[in-house]
């Protein structure tokens, strides 16, 4: 499942790596019989399981359907009433004794079905696939190191799989009365890489394994003349390179260079210097875009190129001797470097060996598996597939071509990892990880199967201060919620996710929480606090304001009293609201609160709110507090409040 262009590796000693490749391998080892009759009997065990638990479940869906009739206790022809009720006492116990002994059948076969699920995950079957290496398709990786006499102290390989995903979790286990508290970061992780993991150290990340961080190119408007393009940083392979291999070649591949031959002196000629010169100057121009990659044919004629004079002669000894070229033309900018590097012929090959090498036009040929369109450009990358071509083949000296390996599909091990089933609760980190990448670090090591379920796996945990809240918004729900304040004790943000918490020692509730910077403070629910009641009462008053009575005032008194049976002091927050108005003919004023209220946003909630007011009361224990708030809405005359000026 290893991905080619991920492998990496590295070694501690003073020998050096110089390759490293890999290769899919089928191992071909059939299954002893007495393993697969152990496996078949384990997997007829688990239907039979399934069978009797799906047998048992529908007698006590039914069993709890049952209600007992009033006409029982109704009837009027049968005045027995002490035996109509003795029957149905006796068909109430018969109903909770079966439904009883259903239940402790439930259990007995859900343990045994997770005793045959365990055995069958140990024999390698409880996945989709075998976790085996050894009855399926596996890699090999083959490093070579330099010579050297030392040892290695120690090799590292590392690769990437694509099957594998995790989602954050989280569990808060609150003590002490909410005094305590501890905060745990876990993970559901799902893989599907044929290979269990056992006893590994877990990092998770939120950064993507590979991402193109290179900043774009702008391109430059010049107001001026036209440029030539840029020239690439392709070249040609010097001439007569192939010269160095003929005698391989003739042996190899069968293709007989010829040796070069001494050129002929030049004739002399009755041109002028004058002219001479210009074609000489000319042909060093031909030439020189020959060599920078040109297309087009550079066509000269030695015989031409004669100076007469003895400065002639004597530069042209020091000058390098052409040959006659063939054609180039032009390569596909996506063909691989072999394919954009053929071997030249040598200096006075005879003109069959050049066809051979560029065909019988003059032009190159490149291989005929040479991907020439960009949508397979990119599987050139795939190193580990690419080799070079036997010798034995005319012209394929020095040329790559991709070799294929055995076939593995990894897409539906990707897609049922991707699919894999998660609680609905989670949310996925590549979407909700924000603007920051984190890497998150376990403590330990943990065990992860490769079955393509989710396992909830433990990372860190650390200690935290706590301090319990009560919350009311007294005008929408006279009901008291608690929460559990917790300082964020990681040294890393936390994504959202559900948290379990877990308030001495037993399962309270699972919340949702949203994220959390370094340092921030986490708010979880815990519920109705049934031992704290709140009773708000409303008063509104009309009355006519200004020397002649040109606006309306509508004063409201607002009273809030809260009754405790803790058996401690408590800290209760109460939210109240002052209407808003856009209007600037009416006034909203608060004229009387005790205790003093703060302006409450509720940003930190996600939902922010304009006129909101936060009051703090401290209530002893079995006492009672209360708080009082007045305000008042001035209006112009002849408007009134939608509902009514004197509304509750």
């Amino acid at each position: 499942m290893a991905e080619p262009a991920s492998l990496r590796t590295q070694a501690d000693g003073e020998r050096a790596i110089t390759g490293l490749n890999s290769r899919i391998v089928q191992m071909a080892q059939p299954a002893t019989p007495s393993h697969s009759d152990a496996a078949h009997k384990l997997q007829l065990e688990a239907q039979r399981l399934e069978a009797a638990m799906e047998r048992s479940t529908v007698r006590r869906d039914h069993l709890a359907e049952l209600t007992l009739q009033t006409a029982i206790l109704s009837k009027k022809s049968d005045t027995n009433a002490s035996g109509r009720m003795h029957d149905a006492l006796q068909i109430s116990a018969l109903v909770n004794e079966l439904t009883v002994k259903l239940d402790a059948e439930l259990s007995a076969l859900q343990l045994k079905r997770q005793e045959i699920e365990r055995l069958l995950e140990e024999s390698g079957l409880g996945g989709q696939q075998s976790a085996n290496p050894q009855t399926g398709p596996s890699r090999e990786i083959e490093i070579r190191l330099a010579a050297g006499p030392a040892h290695l102290r120690s090799l590292e390989v590392s690769y990437s799989v694509a099957a594998a995903r995790w989602w954050p979790a989280y569990a808060a286990r609150i003590t002490d009365q909410g005094k305590r508290a501890e905060f745990a970061l876990e993970a559901f992780v799902v893989q599907q890489s044929l290979e269990d993991w056992r006893g590994v150290t877990v990092s998770l990340c939120t950064a993507d394994m590979v991402q193109d961080i290179r900043l774009p190119e702008l391109p430059s408007l010049r107001l001026g003349r036209a440029q030539s393009p840029r020239r690439k940083g392709y070249r040609l392979a010097p001439e007569g390179l192939d010269a160095l291999f003929a005698g391989f070649d003739s042996v190899m591949s069968g293709v007989n260079y010829a040796e070069p031959q001494p050129s002929e002196p030049p004739r002399p000629k009755s041109a002028p210097a004058k002219s001479a010169g210009k074609r000489r100057d000319k042909m060093r121009e031909s030439v020189a875009a020959a060599d920078d990659g040109a297309v087009g044919a550079v066509e000269y004629q030695r015989d031409e190129c004669v100076e007469e004079s003895a400065s002639y002669a004597s530069m042209k000894s020091a000058e390098p001797e052409y040959a006659p070229a063939p054609p180039i033309q032009a390569q596909a900018t996506n063909a691989p470097l072999g394919a954009m590097m053929p071997a030249s012929p040598a200096r006075g090959a005879p003109m069959n060996a050049m066809k051979d090498q560029f065909g019988a036009g003059g032009g190159l040929m490149p291989p005929a598996d040479t991907p020439t369109a960009p949508d397979v450009a990119e599987d050139w990358l795939d190193f580990d597939s690419l080799m070079l071509h036997d010798v034995s083949q005319r012209g394929r000296r020095g040329r790559l071509t991709r070799a294929g390996q055995a076939g593995f599909d990894a897409s539906p091990y990707v897609n049922a990892v991707e699919h894999a089933s998660v609680p609905a609760t989670v949310t996925d980190p590549r979407q909700a990880r924000g603007l920051f990448d984190h890497q998150f670090e376990a403590t330990g090591k943990v065990e992860i199967p490769a079955n393509g379920r989710a396992h909830r796996i433990h990372l860190m945990a650390r200690e935290a201060a706590c301090a319990m809240r009560f919350v009311c918004v007294a005008c929408e729900d006279d009901r008291v919620f608690r929460e559990a304040e917790i300082q964020n004790p990681l040294e890393a943000p936390l994504l959202p996710g559900p948290v379990d918490v877990f308030v001495e020692g037993l399962l309270l509730t699972t919340s949702p929480l949203s994220a959390v910077d370094r340092g921030g403070r986490i708010r979880i629910g815990l519920g109705v606090e049934e031992r704290l009641r709140v009773t708000r009462n409303v008063r509104a008053n009309e009355e006519t304001r200004g020397m002649l009575g040109g606006s309306t005032a509508v004063n409201h008194s607002i009273s809030v009293e809260v009754a405790s049976s803790l058996a401690a002091d408590a800290s209760v927050e109460i939210i109240e609201r002052l209407p808003v108005t856009t209007d600037k003919e009416i006034q909203v004023s608060l004229t009387k609160a005790e205790p003093r209220p703060e302006d409450y946003d509720q940003k930190q909630r996600g939902q922010p709110v304009r006129g909101g007011k936060r009051f703090l009361i401290a209530v002893k224990a079995g006492a009672k507090a209360a708080l009082s708030m007045d305000y008042s809405i001035v209006l112009p005359a002849g408007s009134e409040i939608v509902g009514g000026n004197r509304r509750e």
